[in-house]
């Protein structure tokens, strides 16, 4: 839905500069189109596009949260995981920062899943 209203708003008023940059500040996502390709192609075929790009950019970042965040809730585990049950990770878009907050055993068991599903829970546009 958020696609298709960027690719709307900014399509419908031909304006490819303003098209770039929304993408980037909403979706933190390069265009996947040029100029000329912004103009001809369809309001569908553009969403399409755009949300398959923004998909597949979400799916490395979460791959990157969990391959930096795994190793150290691991540390953490080992050497003080009768201590604490859960680990606070700090998150960024590099405009804001929120904590998330989760079960230790349960982010080892799952690679990392819980990281991605307590972002979600808190609107965050990653990971």
């Amino acid at each position: 839905m958020m696609c298709s209203s960027i690719v709307s708003e900014y399509q419908e008023a031909r304006d490819f500069e303003g098209f770039e940059m929304e993408l980037l500040t909403t979706l933190t996502l390069e265009c996947p189109v040029n100029e000329e390709e912004f103009l001809n192609r369809s309001n569908q075929e553009l969403t399409d596009l755009v949300f398959s790009k923004a998909l597949e950019h979400y799916e490395k970042k979460n791959k990157i949260v969990s391959q930096l965040a795994l190793p150290v809730i691991e540390r953490v585990n080992q050497t003080q995981g009768e201590q604490f049950k859960n680990i606070e990770i700090p998150l960024t878009d590099g405009k804001r920062g929120l904590p998330i907050v989760v079960d230790m055993e349960d982010a080892l068991a799952k690679q990392g899943r819980p990281i991605k599903l307590e972002a979600r829970k808190d609107r965050l546009p990653w990971p």
